[in-house]
């Protein structure tokens, strides 16, 4: 047996993350195989209550969503999806806080950040979320007061073919966010999210229908290491 304080920074650092990513998919997981019954059922409710404590909080504070892969912008009327190297295609999102608490930019194990969750509304009613949301903190803005998200979200459309319906169409994107004292606020823009640049074209082999797993690579600095 290999003690963990022997293994080197970065390996620690891999063993926590993959034990945080782990940890958040088994809590957020609903019964897709079947089995369990009533008695999984109701822990999965209670994982969900527990990662995104939503009954509980009270409004406070103020919440934008925008885009920008080196920190924040503003969210554009059109935003262009990006076609993953996985099978998928996803939105770049971010968002910026003011009046709640920010947490650790450093550590997105950190107790006290803030819960933040992103999610979008097709023209067609069809919502794409997922049921717990990141814990990456939030550092200091270029404007007076707010904080903004370490880094962005790759908001995912799988399968493909999810996405490639919501290609060049209107849609509401939306940004809501717990943070450690319960507050709560939500914020939401409409836009033309367009198809990606040089579309149409022969995508990758698309993903399992339902398959919820394994994050799209996406551009370099990603959301990787969140505990989405």
């Amino acid at each position: 047996m290999v003690s963990r304080s022997n293994l080197p920074a970065r390996r620690r650092a891999a063993l926590a993350l993959a034990l945080a990513a782990g940890a958040a998919a088994g809590a957020c997981s609903d019964d897709r195989h079947g089995g369990g019954g009533a008695a999984d059922a109701s822990a999965a409710d209670d994982a969900a209550a527990d990662c995104w404590p939503i009954d509980t909080s009270t409004p406070e504070g103020i919440i934008e969503i925008g885009t920008g892969t080196g920190g924040f912008e503003p969210m554009p009327d059109t935003l262009p999806f990006i076609a993953g190297t996985q099978g998928g295609t996803f939105l770049i999102v971010h968002s910026r806080i003011k009046g709640l608490e920010p947490g650790n930019p450093d550590d997105f194990l950190e107790p006290t950040n803030p819960k933040t969750k992103f999610s979008a509304i097709m023209f067609d009613g069809t919502e794409v979320t997922r049921e717990c949301p990141g814990t990456v903190g939030y550092q200091p803005s270029a404007e007076e007061g707010y904080f903004e998200r370490q880094r962005f979200q790759n908001l995912e459309f799988l399968p493909f073919e999810l996405g490639e319906r919501a290609f060049d169409t209107d849609m509401t994107v939306i940004v809501e966010v717990i943070d450690v004292n319960g507050h709560y606020a939500r914020d939401e823009r409409h836009i033309f999210a367009s198809a990606p640049e040089g579309w149409p074209y022969d995508p990758p082999d698309a993903a399992p229908a339902g398959d919820g797993g394994a994050a799209d690579a996406g551009p370099p600095d990603a959301g990787a290491a969140d505990a989405d």
